[in-house]
């Protein structure tokens, strides 16, 4: 968060990967937002979308979904918030 608010995106984005991979998906919900927010705002809202369907899991609760959908919807990528809620079939 200190990189972002002193404007290194890019360098908060790796260290974020680097912290979520090292937790198997399992940041808490703040640097997930903050990550989530900083890719869109790189142009790499398709890695976000990425990130979010894997954060769901295979039993995502609604509010994650909603969370994550809308929070995709307003970076102006309805289509990813939508895929994101789809069922996987």
């Amino acid at each position: 968060a200190l990189l972002a608010a002193r404007g290194d995106h890019a360098g908060a984005v790796e260290r974020l990967l680097q912290a979520d991979d090292r937790a198997q998906g399992n940041i808490g919900p703040d640097s997930r937002e903050l990550l989530m927010s900083l890719l869109i705002d790189l142009g790499r809202a398709e890695d976000a979308f990425g990130r979010a369907r894997r954060w769901l899991g295979e039993r995502p609760t609604v509010a994650a979904m909603i969370g994550l959908a809308s929070q995709l919807a307003a970076a102006s990528r309805p289509d990813l918030g939508l895929r994101l809620i789809e069922p996987q079939v």
